[in-house]
């Protein structure tokens, strides 16, 4: 495998992953899987590097106080043994897989329509009363976690994607800065319990992991620590557009 190619491609993961909080397994693996990376070695190579790109990304993130701990503690109180448990079980999820993409693709048109709309929408001089929280909003945060720990643990991919699903809905009024950084926070811990599973079963690929990290570590440590100069009109597309995209290669895959 070129080691440019892995560079450029660890690069444009941990832009990702910063800005974001997306784009680790859900397209890390399908573009190591293209490249030729052996499957037998895949996952385990897949979430090794996710979850280091993911630790860099994640303490510039907390030095720019761009992390919502107690949501991140929240949701670990459930994720951290679901997905240990759901990582040990060998469950053919192709289907939820399907599920997931489709549902990742319709929640990022959906954010690219609202931020179209708001963009046009003229400033209120009066705000109206806030109207009352839907109720999925009102979902206790460790059943959330439990939720996303079973689908990672399950899948082995997605961990960014699945939660970003989340907490688009039960979370909306965070900013793209904290969006991310809470989502790559939360996805530290969800990666490395459920490679604990399949570390397992998986071997590792370090010639691999050693490249890509190589490209993706400086660059989510830069993006992470620009991403709250990012406005929320460049921030908001950029996670519909992304989250789309993830869907569609979950999908395709």
């Amino acid at each position: 495998m070129n080691p440019v190619v892995l560079v450029l491609l660890g690069s444009v993961t941990g832009a990702l992953i910063a800005t974001t909080g997306l784009g680790g397994g859900s397209l890390l693996t399908p573009a190591l899987l293209f490249l030729g990376l052996p499957t037998p070695v895949l996952i385990g190579t897949d979430l090794l590097i996710a979850s280091i790109t993911k630790i860099g990304a994640g303490w510039r993130h907390h030095q720019e106080k761009n992390v919502d701990w107690k949501i991140v503690f929240s949701l670990a109180i459930g994720s951290i043994p679901a997905g240990y448990i759901a990582s040990l079980a060998h469950v053919k999820i192709d289907f939820l897989l399907k599920l997931l993409s489709v549902a990742l693709v319709l929640t990022g048109l959906s954010i690219l329509e609202r931020q179209r709309r708001l963009s046009k929408k003229k400033p209120e001089l009066h705000l109206p009363t806030p109207p009352k929280p839907p109720f999925w909003e009102r979902i206790p945060l460790p059943l959330i976690g439990a939720i996303v720990g079973v689908l990672v643990g399950l899948t082995s991919v997605g961990s960014g994607a699945m939660l970003a699903l989340a907490l688009t809905f039960i979370r909306p009024a965070l900013t793209g800065s904290r969006f991310a950084g809470t989502d790559v926070a939360h996805g530290v811990i969800i990666s490395l319990v459920a490679s604990l599973g399949h570390a397992q079963r998986s071997a590792i690929d370090f010639g691999v992991v050693g490249w890509v990290l190589l490209g993706a570590l400086p660059t989510a440590w830069v993006m992470a620590g620009l991403s709250r100069k990012f406005p929320e009109r460049f921030s908001k597309p950029l996670l519909g557009g992304v989250m789309t995209f993830v869907g569609a290669v979950l999908f395709l895959k």
